[in-house]
Order: structure tokens, then C-alpha cells, then sequence
């Protein structure tokens, strides 16, 4: 076996016949290959992290990074991307992963993957408020303030959140009675 260039190798075959009366007669063949036993390379660039809640699958596939394939003896060679099923994580983090494949001119074949994580968050927040005091007759508007109860908030996938509370207007329910 002989190195050409590259991963083109060559071999070549002699050929030899002696005739009755001792005529050596000669010959040959050369035969050239590509001898390519490397994998292709698939580089990818950086993701994109997924900052919003609950994103669309455009804004997945977008957080993705390209890919670029190098190969010791192939050129032009193009990655294939695939992505797979949703995964849970833990709590309201999912994941995609993408797998990039690419096979070579010598059927070699190249993989490499990228996985996005991002929240996912379709509950709604929880107020929960204590009882609200009672009030006697012409409260002012400090004593209706402060009859209201206080509120607690909880999430399934956010912390540290505050309920803002806003008091309407006062409405006549009946007779002497009236709500805020």
C-alpha cells in the first residue's frame, strides 16, 4: 500500500509470465482508493437560552445552535438535525435535545447533540387571604383598610411572588349595608 495524497492510497499488482523458452514477459496494474476510517466532526454553536415561560416550538427550534462538519477526507458534508420529545426535568424545567447526524463519502458516520432546557408553566398563581374583620356602623376609610385580610401567594413554579390588592368602590348591597 502506497500514500498518495489525502486518503487516496494505492496498490499495484506485477504480472509475470516465462514462456518454454525462458522469455520473461511482464506487466502491471495500479489500483487507487480512499482509505478514510475517521469519523466526521459536527460542531455546534452555542444555544440560545429560552428566557420566556411556556415557549412555542419556533422559539425551541430558534434556541438552538447550527452546525458546521468537518471530515479528514470528505467535503461539503451536511449535518442533519433531529429533534426529539419533550422531557421533564424537574419541577416546570422541560428539555429538547436536539441529534445532529452526518455520514462521510466512506460511510462514516458523525453524531453530536444539543439539549435546550426551559420553564414551563401553565397553572395559575394561588391567593389565598385570611377573614376579613368585621366592621361596626360608618367605618371610616382607614378602619375598611384595615378590615381587609392579608393575602399569600403560591405557584407551582414561581417563588417570592406578592399579591397587590386594590379596593373598589363603595356599592349599596341593601338598605343600610354596603361593600368594598
Amino acid at each position: 500500500e502506497t500514500f498518495v495524497t489525502g486518503c487516496t492510497y494505492s496498490k499495484t499488482k506485477s504480472w509475470t509470465v516465462t514462456d518454454n523458452c525462458g522469455n520473461i514477459g511482464t506487466n502491471s496494474q495500479t489500483v487507487t482508493y480512499t482509505k478514510d476510517t475517521g469519523l466526521p466532526e459536527i460542531t455546534l454553536t452555542a444555544i440560545t437560552p429560552i428566557t420566556a415561560c411556556n415557549p412555542s416550538d419556533a422559539d425551541i427550534a430558534a434556541a438552538f445552535g447550527t452546525a458546521s462538519v468537518s471530515d479528514n477526507c470528505s467535503t461539503g458534508l451536511v449535518a442533519t438535525g433531529t429533534v426529539g420529545n419533550e422531557t421533564f426535568v424537574t419541577g416546570c424545567t422541560y428539555s429538547k435535545t436536539k441529534s445532529w447526524t452526518v455520514t462521510d463519502n466512506c460511510g462514516n458516520i458523525g453524531t453530536n447533540s444539543q439539549t435546550v432546557t426551559y420553564t414551563k408553566d401553565t397553572g395559575l398563581p394561588v391567593i389565598t387571604l385570611t377573614t376579613a374583620g368585621t366592621l361596626g356602623c360608618n367605618p371610616t376609610n382607614e378602619q375598611i383598610a384595615a378590615a381587609f385580610g392579608t393575602a399569600t401567594v403560591t405557584d407551582g413554579c414561581s417563588t417570592g411572588l406578592t399579591a397587590t390588592g386594590t379596593v373598589g368602590n363603595e356599592t349599596l348591597v341593601t338598605g343600610c349595608t354596603y361593600s368594598k
